[in-house]
């Protein structure tokens, strides 16, 4: 694997990192960086969930994470994108 590609690959792991916290710490700011404006989510219904949906549920009280993890990262970059796959576990409430 190149140099760069491995560059990649850390830059991705380390915005998951920044992922995890900002959900631990129930940090919308964060959360809304990093997110694109595109960002859309399955929920457990099935039903499709935009970004500010998905924000502003972050500020209903409803949900606190007591802990949070993840692990187990696989990354592919396709020129400027980057698809990551990897384990994310928590205990909390969650809506």
């Amino acid at each position: 694997m190149p140099c760069n590609e491995e560059a990649k690959i850390q830059q991705v792991i380390e915005a998951e990192r920044e992922w995890l916290k900002a959900h631990l710490e129930l940090d919308v700011e964060a959360l809304a960086r990093l997110m694109a404006d595109e960002y859309v989510q399955v929920n457990d219904s099935g039903q499709l969930v935009s970004k500010s949906q998905v924000l502003a549920s972050f500020s209903g009280g409803k949900r606190h994470w007591d802990e949070a993890e993840s692990d187990e990262y696989r990354v592919q970059i396709y020129g400027e994108v980057a698809i990551v796959y990897g384990r994310w576990r928590a205990t909390g409430q969650n809506a």
